[in-house]
């Protein structure tokens, strides 16, 4: 479900589940994690993540999210905090991360495109977060990262669960270049090449500085893991995955 491949010290880390759109569920956390470890033992200079297929992520699998309505808060709680370090653990490469992005990023697929420190798009990229609509408080880092990507409009991108086109997510900041038609992996190629030309010390001291304290995404993350863990329990979201998983069917 996760397929790396290191060249000349680049990483390129594909999300490998393209019959169900790369859906982030449990197995291919586990997946990503025994990946990033295999990875963390390499000598690595910068690292692109994509989707195959036709997506990058449609985000968090829908049958992982209904097996949650059985479980308490509490197991809930702890269940989402790991699943969201799991991912999120791609920052410990301490290497320039590079998001190469088509088709939909969409919910913590989005989340995880917004924790890269590039974030390339393909002009038919769409981005959506539609968290609330499901009656689920958002998570994977949703409410550090949007704002911290494009403050004036994380609120609006959060709360609405409009889908943005690539050319607004440009615009807003959360796409930070866009590729010719097509070409998001070659445009990838080029913005690593530049980067392997800088000293590999101080682009690592530059990306501890612009990602900021890590402790402030450490407390937004168990700030979501416990808020979404309540959600899990309530009829609003009950009736929402009702609803979800009967259009799914159809």
């Amino acid at each position: 479900m996760v397929n790396i491949e290191i060249t000349d010290e680049v990483a390129w880390i594909r999300l490998n589940d393209p019959s169900r759109l790369n859906a982030m569920g449990e197995e291919m956390a586990k997946h990503f994690a025994a990946a990033l470890a295999q990875l963390k033992a390499q000598p690595l200079r910068a690292a692109v993540l994509t989707g195959e297929g036709t997506s990058f992520s449609a985000g968090g699998d829908l049958e992982m999210l209904k097996a949650k309505q059985t479980r308490s808060w509490a197991t809930n709680t702890g269940d989402m905090l790991a699943f969201y370090h799991t991912f999120l653990s791609i920052l410990e490469l301490e290497v320039p991360l590079i998001a190469a992005v088509h088709g939909w990023a969409v919910g913590a697929g989005c989340c995880l495109m917004a924790a890269c420190d590039l974030r390339l798009a393909d002009p038919e990229a769409r981005f959506r977060v539609p968290f609330l609509g499901m009656g689920l408080f958002p998570g994977m880092g949703s409410t550090h990262w949007f704002r911290k990507r494009m403050e004036p409009w994380a609120a609006e991108f959060l709360l609405t669960g409009a889908t943005w086109d690539a050319d607004t997510a440009a615009q807003r900041g959360l796409v930070t270049q866009l590729s010719e038609p097509g070409q998001v992996t070659q445009l990838a190629e080029q913005q690593v090449a530049r980067i392997l030309k800088n000293g590999p010390e101080v682009t690592r001291d530059l990306l501890r500085v612009l990602r900021g304290d890590p402790s402030e995404l450490r407390a937004a993350l168990a700030r979501e893991a416990d808020l979404q863990a309540r959600s899990y329990n309530r009829e609003e979201f009950a009736e929402r995955i009702r609803h979800a998983d009967s259009n799914r069917r159809r």
